[in-house]
């Protein structure tokens, strides 16, 4: 459902303004996949697995794993970093409607 605002008198021209509740779903769903991203991105404990397995072998047989982990937790925390320009956008259209709507 959306909301219209809008005011020939003033020349604002018209705003279309989703509810509340379908920004929070939005909002919510976007909590849910940080969370679960952030689950994956247990680096801390999949490095120092990684090292007690191999730390008595050759450097030069795991290091690739290792780099393998490192860029996997880069491309997470950047997906990281895009879901909160999503929570970002969508808090301040919430704002938004609220004060549209008087709440």
């Amino acid at each position: 459902m959306f909301f219209t605002n809008y005011s020939t008198y003033e020349g604002e021209p018209i705003r279309l303004y989703r509810t509340p509740e379908e920004i929070g779903r939005d909002i919510g769903n976007i909590k849910e996949k940080i969370e679960k991203t952030g689950n994956m991105l247990n680096v801390r404990s999949i490095l120092c697995d990684m090292i007690a397995e191999c730390a008595e072998g050759d450097p030069e047989r795991w290091l690739p794993a290792l780099r393998a982990v490192v860029t996997e937790a880069e491309e997470t925390l950047e997906l990281l970093r895009s879901f909160k320009e999503s929570l970002d956008m969508l808090e301040g259209e919430l704002e938004d409607t609220r004060c549209m709507l008087g709440i």
